[in-house]
């Protein structure tokens, strides 16, 4: 008599983990039911679990400490420029390069160029001042970005 309650506990257990294992089964079916009829679920679960690469493009001065910083009328300087395409795309950049004026800009010059994915160009600009602020920005743009990089120059007397 005493086999019967040893028995029956392990019938229970039996039971209990049969009864767990039907539970769990169903719950997945019904997860799989949700997920594929409702595009919302299946959108968060997708956004949830997939590494999206960082794309951005790179826009630098190189050798920022030789960039002029005091202009003179009709004197040539120049400068380089590197655009760094990090956007996991061959890409194509449309560059202006401009004297802020403040509500206006003097264009000095415009260009385009196409850069291979993870792909990087060093772009050598040279420009003369026909006429010199006192103080002028001149301005590299990534116009397609919306980016840009800046130096700041003053006029000699």
């Amino acid at each position: 008599m005493e086999n019967k309650p040893t028995n029956k506990k392990n019938y229970i257990k039996l039971a209990s983990y049969l009864l767990f294992f039907i539970f769990a089964i169903e719950l997945v079916i019904v997860g799989v039911i949700a997920i594929r009829s409702n595009p919302q679920i299946k959108n968060t679960i997708t956004l949830a679990t997939t590494v999206k690469p960082e794309t951005f493009t790179e826009l630098y001065f190189e050798d920022h400490t030789k960039l002029p910083h005091t202009l003179t009328v009709s004197e040539q300087y120049s400068f380089r420029f590197t655009i760094h395409n990090l956007e996991n795309r061959d890409m194509n950049y449309p560059y202006e390069f401009y004297v802020d004026l403040g509500k206006d800009k003097l264009m000095l010059d415009k260009g385009n160029v196409f850069i291979k994915k993870d792909g990087y160009k060093t772009i050598s600009r040279t420009f003369v001042v026909n006429d010199v602020l006192k103080r002028s920005r001149f301005v590299v743009n990534l116009i397609n970005k919306d980016q840009h990089i800046s130096f700041w120059a003053e006029a000699t007397k």
